[in-house]
C-alpha cells in the first residue's frame, strides 16, 4: 500500500468582484410574487472556497423555479420550492411553536399533492442570529 500523497493544488485566486458597484439589488423575477434579491455585496461569496449564502440558494432556486413553469408546466405544479429559512424554523430544537411556523409557511399549497418537494439543507454551516 503507497502513502497518500500530499496536494499540491494551485493557489486560489480572490474573486474580482465587478466595477462600478451596483446602484440596486438585483431582483429576480423583476415583478410578481416571490421576488428574491441579490445584493453586490453577494458576489463575493461565488468565489471558491467561500459558502454560497442565503440570497444566492434563494435566487437560484427562485430562477429554477420560474424556468420550469415556462418548460415543463406540468411538473412545475406537482413541484414545490421552499427557500433556505423554512428548514432553520422547521428544525428548531428551542420547542417554540415549529408546527405552528410551518402551518403558516405552507398555509396556500397542499403538500399532500405534490410529487416534489424541494427543501434547502445546510445543518454544518448554519449561521446563528447573534
Amino acid at each position: 500500500m503507497q502513502p497518500l500523497r500530499e496536494s499540491r493544488s494551485p493557489k486560489v485566486r480572490k474573486l474580482e468582484l465587478p466595477k462600478p458597484k451596483w446602484l440596486s439589488s438585483l431582483l429576480y423575477p423583476f415583478e410578481g410574487p416571490k421576488r428574491q434579491v441579490v445584493e453586490y455585496e453577494d458576489l463575493a461569496r461565488l468565489g471558491a472556497e467561500e459558502f454560497l449564502n442565503d440570497n444566492l440558494i434563494n435566487f437560484y432556486l427562485r430562477y429554477i423555479e420560474v424556468e420550469l413553469q415556462k418548460r415543463d408546466p406540468d411538473l412545475a405544479k406537482e413541484t414545490y420550492f421552499l427557500n433556505t429559512f423554512f428548514y432553520g424554523v422547521l428544525a428548531r430544537k428551542d420547542g417554540k411553536g415549529n408546527f405552528d411556523s410551518v402551518l403558516k409557511w405552507t398555509a396556500k399549497v397542499d403538500l399532500f399533492n405534490m410529487n416534489y418537494i424541494v427543501i434547502p439543507i445546510n445543518e454544518s454551516y448554519a449561521l446563528s442570529p447573534g
